[in-house]
């Protein structure tokens, strides 16, 4: 079972009407597989969030619906409403591999920043 704490991130949860600063443990729960499912996707983006790093979201949401635009014009002319289906998928993909890629990489700089002060 995997595991992430973020030390001193901001936590915002609208649906309990909390927005404050403290540590946030997430867990992978084994019976749930490693398959990403939309909350997953949520999950990313709040993690981001709560690492300060709000703009990378919004850039990254442009591109999504940028890559959505520009495949459902490509795809829908030959393979009609699959292809619509298909540049969705292939968008969600792209744009989970993404926030997936960018939270990686923004923990290993946060590590080797930590390593260097302490």
């Amino acid at each position: 079972m995997a595991k992430l704490l973020i030390r001193g991130g901001r936590i915002i949860d609208p649906s309990q009407g909390l927005d404050t600063t403290g540590d946030l443990l997430i867990e992978e729960h084994a019976d749930e597989g490693s398959h990403l499912r939309r909350r997953d996707i949520a999950h990313l983006n709040l993690v981001h969030v709560a690492m300060g790093e709000p703009r990378r979201i919004m850039l990254l949401a442009f591109l999504n619906a940028s890559l959505n635009v520009g495949l459902n014009w490509l795809l829908r002319p030959v393979f009609g409403i699959p292809g619509l289906a298909l540049s969705t998928s292939v968008t969600a993909l792209v744009m989970t591999t993404a926030l997936y890629a960018s939270l990686v990489e923004r923990l290993r700089t946060r590590r080797q920043e930590g390593a260097a002060s302490g």
